[in-house]
């Protein structure tokens, strides 16, 4: 489920900047925190997203409340 829902949204911000629509999609950590979501499967989820709309012309960021954490950091180092 976490896996289709980051590339659900990911495709469909694509869909959305290619009919003249914004190329911004926010990204939040699904789950991660009121379902118990373990916190690896979300990042694997999104990191799989993300590698696969690598190279869609999208404006990706991604939501952290408070300071952003190290694993965060990281990911976000992968897709300059």
């Amino acid at each position: 489920m976490l896996e289709a829902a980051y590339e659900a949204t990911l495709l469909g911000a694509l869909h959305r900047a290619q009919r003249g629509g914004s190329p911004r999609v926010y990204l939040t950590l699904l789950g991660a925190g009121a379902f118990g979501n373990p916190r690896e499967w979300v990042l694997a989820a999104m990191r799989r997203a993300l590698q696969i709309c690598r190279h869609c012309p999208l404006e990706v960021r991604i939501v952290s409340y408070g300071e952003v954490p190290h694993d965060l950091r990281e990911l976000a180092a992968e897709f300059p």
